[in-house]
């Protein structure tokens, strides 16, 4: 059996070891206060399991691997246009100029002289 505060190894009857005794009649608890102690467990905490992986055959792992890469080209083809398509709808607004005029109203050449 263990020690119920730090753990230690104690004979079957006792709760505490020697060492938490000690400590715990340097520091006394008062009569009638209620104390409760843990219950310790019978068997110890059952160890986590480990995770495993289950085994894939080389050629399903090429496969699964190959289907990740057309996928990913496809999206990189759609990011590429759309890109493409930005970049083309940004210059076309660029060079528009505000002052543009329709053909045969450049206004530039007319002299406002009424001479």
């Amino acid at each position: 059996m263990n020690c119920i505060k730090c753990g230690a190894e104690v004979r079957e009857p006792q709760v505490f070891c020697d060492r938490c005794l000690a400590d715990m009649e340097r520091y006394p608890v008062k009569p009638n206060i209620t104390v409760n102690l843990p219950n310790s467990p019978v068997d110890p905490p059952a160890k986590r399991k480990s995770r495993r992986t289950r085994y894939i055959k080389p050629e399903d792992q090429i496969r699964h691997l190959r289907g990740r890469i057309r996928l990913l080209a496809l999206a990189l083809s759609v990011a590429l246009v759309a890109f493409a398509f930005t970049a083309v709808l940004l210059l076309r607004v660029l060079d528009t100029k505000e002052d543009s005029y329709g053909p045969g109203q450049n206004y530039d050449t007319i002299s406002t002289d009424n001479t």
